[in-house]
């Protein structure tokens, strides 16, 4: 049976978690899709555009691209509006672009909050494998350093054609 992994993230910015994430779906599954939320999204709490982001991601992986699909996710409402919905939403769109109804979604928070997303029939179709590694990383906390144009931390946890494009983007700040 063709594994395929799922990892959802905003990347805002696409840091050192993400890829290790992303690493850690590629060695266990055939086929691995990452989704970047917020796509419709542009404004404090996700300065970075769509396309940016996905260039990130595409960027870093450009060995191994035939084998990493990113696909832009919007948001269903606003993005603390997180419930049963939501996850509802989620599966639709993964399932419409992965063309199955079964997978293994990534992610680094709580496994419970995740589960809570989904509907008892939907959890019986999906396994979520909660992969945790202490980076120390927070976005909200690179995006701090970012304002506070702290660049010595923030290239301790993003790669350097991101730290490249934040230091630039920085001088032209949208917000």
């Amino acid at each position: 049976m063709n594994k395929i992994g799922i990892i959802l993230g905003r990347m805002q910015p696409f840091h050192n978690g993400h890829i290790w994430l992303i690493e850690q779906a590629l060695y266990e599954c055939d086929e691995v899709y990452v989704f970047v939320g917020s796509a419709d999204k542009l404004n404090e709490r996700n300065p970075y555009p769509i396309e940016d982001r996905i260039n990130f991601v595409n960027n870093y992986f450009n060995v191994i691209n035939s084998l990493v699909k990113i696909i832009p996710l919007n948001d269903l409402t606003n993005e603390d509006d997180i419930n049963v919905n939501w996850g509802n939403y989620l599966y639709e769109q993964i399932t419409k672009n992965i063309k199955k109804d079964n997978f293994i979604l990534y992610t680094s928070e709580n496994e419970n909050f995740m589960k809570s997303w989904f509907s008892e029939d939907i959890l019986n179709k999906i396994d979520i494998k909660y992969k945790y590694r202490s980076f120390g990383i927070s976005a909200t906390a690179i995006r701090l350093a970012i304002a506070e144009k702290d660049f010595d931390f923030v290239s301790k946890y993003v790669p350097k054609n991101v730290l490249n494009y934040l230091k630039e983007r920085e001088k032209t700040k949208w917000f």
